[in-house]
């Protein structure tokens, strides 16, 4: 059993390279199936476990209460409640164990990526430069997946001194610039630094730098967000004309709508959220402009009209009690990856595409989205497998003797 979990990761992995075929979902749909067993789980749950269950838990006690019908359409999954698939992965956490190499599989992966991106790339990358979506349906979701890719060839050239690494990276900033996914540059970019930072133990200066991102978004919605409430009408009827293209809206666009259309159903229900799902449900309808428990009572739509701000989205719709959860998982994972010190390759990967994520999530609604997030999270969990092999079970601090432990140097 073991061996076909992981065979299924791994393949979920290298097809993460599309989302038109959604065979990279199968692991997670894996990981749901066995995370009832985690109230069972011997040793100790890790936090990463034990949270994202937690999230999951208010996640969907909101679809219940707000739009229970969303659970049986397929389109509630590939939109509003795509985080279904994307955190599945860290509920298996508890289940997997492996002493293949898995740095291997990692640069098998990114390998085979480039390789396949390369002919729509020579074929019509340059002609569509900016607006390139490689194998998938849209730019950003290409841009989003090639942080992933990004991240392991920037570790392999940099750790090991790789000529491959290196040819491999600048391949895939390449389709990156040709993706023309701002996002997914400021994500990748600032997680780079970000890394340096923390093996530095200058963590402080990451988390400073992320305070002022987030005083820099609240300064702009303090002069956005009353221009929002008075041309309220006119901002609702131009994002749900066309909702779909609130994905392409740039910068000034987000913080006019997008961003406020969150911040209100914030304000409207700051406890427990607007109802999972209603940021995008246009036009917003609240009985009143302010209750401790409200839901949004207009129509109950799926598609990517999003708050383009994971953060704001989520604390929009959950309130502060699911953003605390959210927040919890979010910062567990951090702290798993930057803890696996014994695997300095994976540990790499793994914060960059944390960082990657979380940047970018700033300006989109990222560290959800399925072609972002998978990739990352499969990784992550192959990582994991690694960890609980050596340690023989979860959430030991010394290694079980005898024990083999995979060697981390490696020339290309």
């Amino acid at each position: 059993m073991q061996r076909a979990f992981l065979f299924l990761i791994v393949l979920g992995l290298f097809f993460s390279v599309t989302n038109y075929v959604p065979i990279s979902a199968v692991p997670s749909l894996c990981a749901l199936c066995i995370a009832p067993l985690l109230p069972f789980c011997f040793g100790k749950l890790p936090n990463v476990s034990r949270y994202a269950a937690m999230y999951y838990g208010i996640s969907l006690v909101s679809v219940i209460l707000y739009d229970p019908d969303g659970l049986l359409n397929y389109d509630f999954y590939r939109y509003d409640g795509n985080f279904i698939i994307s955190f599945a992965p860290f509920l298996a956490v508890p289940f997997v164990k492996t002493k293949i190499d898995v740095i291997k599989m990692v640069k098998a992966f990114v390998v085979v990526s480039t390789i396949v991106n390369f002919p729509p790339m020579v074929r019509s990358g340059f002609s569509h430069f900016g607006d390139f979506d490689g194998l998938f349906i849209a730019h950003n979701a290409f841009g989003g997946f090639l942080m992933s890719t990004v991240a392991v060839s920037y570790v392999w050239w940099r750790q090991e001194r790789s000529r491959a690494g290196l040819l491999l990276f600048t391949m895939n900033i390449v389709y990156l610039l040709v993706s023309g996914s701002r996002g997914s540059l400021l994500g990748i970019g600032l997680a780079i630094p970000s890394l340096f930072l923390i093996d530095r133990l200058k963590g402080a200066w990451v988390g400073g730098g992320i305070l002022l991102i987030v005083l820099i978004e609240a300064a702009i919605l303090s002069q956005t967000y009353p221009i929002y409430l008075e041309y309220h009408g006119l901002t609702e009827s131009l994002i749900a004309a066309d909702t779909d293209g609130s994905k392409e809206a740039n910068v000034a666009i987000r913080a006019l709508f997008d961003w406020p259309r969150g911040l209100e159903c914030f304000f409207a229900s700051p406890i427990f959220g607007a109802g999972f799902g209603a940021v995008n449900d246009l036009p917003l309808d609240f009985k009143e402009s302010f209750s401790l428990f409200q839901f949004n009572r207009g129509p109950h739509i799926y598609d990517s009209a999003h708050a383009h701000n994971s953060f704001i989205h989520i604390l929009g719709e959950q309130g502060v009690v699911g953003f605390a959860i959210f927040m919890m998982f979010w910062v567990s994972v951090f702290r798993e990856a930057n803890g696996a010190r014994d695997q300095r390759f994976m540990r790499a990967i793994a914060l960059l595409g944390y960082f990657s994520l979380t940047f970018a999530s700033f300006t989109e609604h990222r560290i959800p989205a399925p072609s972002n997030a998978l990739p990352v999270n499969l990784m992550f969990l192959l990582m994991m497998a690694v960890k609980n092999s050596r340690f023989g079970r979860v959430g030991a601090k010394t290694a079980v003797p005898g024990d083999v432990l995979l060697p981390e140097n490696r020339t290309a």
